[in-house]
């Protein structure tokens, strides 16, 4: 639809005569696909046989429009520069309709996310996503009623009716930068069980000491829905990352990134290392990417690295980043480390070969000791 109201608005449609009517088919399918949307992603619905009855009005307006479709582009042209004289029969009626449908799903999908308020497997930031999407659907609504009374004459608005387009292009970009920036909320489903177990209270359940049997630091995630044995998996797919593909390489990671690479929400690997590592993202992160840094530096003792180019081989973004992390772990600079480690290596390459002067020293003292004469001297060893 936005596309063919840019066609419109700029006169190309004449170029493009077959665009005719094009997005008028998926009229009805607005409220319904944000509808059943919603209800997936809140109530973890199932779609049914009988809710193709929601798709009967989009199905009756193709086979009403159809006939459209199938006029040569000489025809739609025709129509196009005669718009208002031979304007399709029944059009106020689907302008009517259409907003109808709209105020009426509309209804319906704020329901829907009200009656979501009562369940606890919705996580906090996808329940913000979920009410934004409602509200700039209603905001949608609105611009469209106000486009249908211009069009209808209710009401003399005509710079108005533009908004509809700008709605529907903000909403398109808002969608397209969430789903960069916040991808995970688009695999965001609620599970199945309550985040709060529910306790049965026939059932006899021995006393037992909790600290003992809860891992430290896992106190404050008693009513997450994250279970003990999934977070032990999840600990191990983290250090797989970490370990195997190095991901703390990526210079630009986030908790969310993270996340999404291990299939699994923000909340749960946020939980996953506190619980396993007691250190939040960023200083699992800095811990790996300075135990990286070091191996480079213990193997790059010729200095053919600089430390710019280090920082960045680890994921650091600047210099003086890098040199507050690194010192942090180590007490020592990156250059510093180096040359301490430089010096080490030189230590023991001297104690496991010596240099020309101290064999010099050691044939000397043994040929002393040996009477001054070669010990192979006549031996008939050559």
């Amino acid at each position: 639809m936005i596309a063919e109201l840019g066609l419109y608005f700029s006169n190309y449609r004449f170029e493009m005569p077959h665009s005719l009517f094009a997005s008028v088919t998926f009229s009805f399918l607005y409220g319904p696909l944000l509808y059943f949307y919603f209800k997936r992603t809140t109530l973890n619905y199932r779609f049914k046989l009988y809710d193709i009855l929601h798709l009967i009005p989009s199905f009756f307006l193709l086979i009403y429009i159809y006939p459209y479709y199938l006029l040569s582009s000489e025809e739609k042209l025709f129509l196009m520069l005669n718009f208002e004289k031979y304007l399709m029969p029944g059009t106020n009626l689907i302008f009517i309709l259409k907003s109808t449908s709209l105020i009426v799903y509309a209804i319906l999908i704020r329901n829907v996310y009200t009656k979501s308020l009562s369940k606890k497997t919705i996580e906090p930031e996808f329940r913000v996503w979920q009410n934004r999407m409602s509200n700039f659907f209603n905001i949608y609504v609105l611009s469209y009623l106000i486009y249908s009374f211009s069009f209808l004459n209710i009401a003399n608005i005509p710079y108005l009716s533009y908004i509809q387009g700008v709605v529907l292009s903000a909403l398109v970009l808002y969608i397209a930068f969430t789903a960069f920036s916040r991808p995970m909320l688009f695999f965001s489903v609620p599970n199945e069980e309550p985040l709060v177990p529910v306790l049965n209270l026939n059932t006899v359940v021995p006393p037992v000491k909790l600290k003992e049997k809860i891992p430290a630091g896992v106190e404050k995630y008693q009513k997450s829905g994250l279970t003990f044995d999934l977070s032990l998996e999840l600990k191990e797919d983290l250090l797989s990352l970490l370990k195997e593909e190095k991901v703390f390489k990526i210079n630009n990671l986030t908790l969310e990134m993270l996340s999404q690479r291990l299939n699994t929400s923000r909340h749960n690997t946020s939980q996953v290392i506190n619980e396993h590592f007691n250190m939040n993202f960023f200083e699992l992160i800095n811990q790996y990417r300075i135990k990286e840094a070091k191996h480079i530096l213990e193997n790059d003792l010729r200095k053919s690295m600089n430390i710019i180019d280090v920082a960045y081989e680890v994921g650091y973004n600047n210099k003086v980043t890098f040199n507050k992390c690194f010192k942090k772990e180590t007490l020592l600079t990156p250059s510093q480390y180096r040359e301490l480690h430089k010096r080490e290596m030189v230590n023991i390459e001297e104690e496991d070969n010596p240099t020309e002067n101290d064999r010099s020293s050691f044939t000397n003292n043994n040929s002393r000791n040996s009477g001054g004469t070669n010990l192979f001297s006549g031996s008939g060893v050559a």
